[in-house]
């Protein structure tokens, strides 16, 4: 993978655990859980984990996706992106709804924390900034 896209992926995966993170502070406090941790709780933390866990799969195999689709010829490209698409997809739904029968995730949680996916494309250009920012300030003392 290039330099430029393993950034990218690092932010894109930043993202999504701050928004899971944060997410999942606000339901746990709507909940009231620091009155007393109940099953509920761990199935609401585990649906957060796992929808973190699955948003990370799905940015990374977007990344290799794509890398692979601009070495191919104009047909082939967009064969192996609906391919791609579509093994992810499954992937999500399949695991969803194994999650679903074990009883072990509350499912609302486990698609909230995967809709982070969406919220870390949107923030990555300005963590891209904030992370650059530091970055070159990192360099410029060390040149002088």
């Amino acid at each position: 993978m290039s330099r430029d896209i393993k950034q990218t992926v690092i932010e894109l995966l930043l993202g999504i655990w701050i928004w899971t993170i944060v997410l999942l502070i606000s339901v746990l406090l709507a909940l009231r859980c620091l009155q007393g941790w109940e099953m509920r709780h761990t199935r609401v933390l585990l649906g957060f984990i796992a929808g973190g866990a699955l948003g990370s799969f799905m940015a990374m195999h977007m990344a290799r996706s794509i890398e692979k689709a601009v070495e191919l010829e104009e047909g082939e490209t967009l064969a192996l992106i609906r391919r791609a698409y579509l093994l992810r997809t499954i992937i999500v739904l399949v695991c969803a709804v194994l999650l679903y029968y074990t009883g072990w995730v509350n499912i609302p949680a486990l698609f909230a924390a995967l809709f982070g996916l969406k919220i870390a494309a949107y923030s990555q250009p300005i963590l891209n900034r904030i992370l650059n920012r530091k970055k070159k300030r990192h360099d410029f003392d060390t040149d002088l």
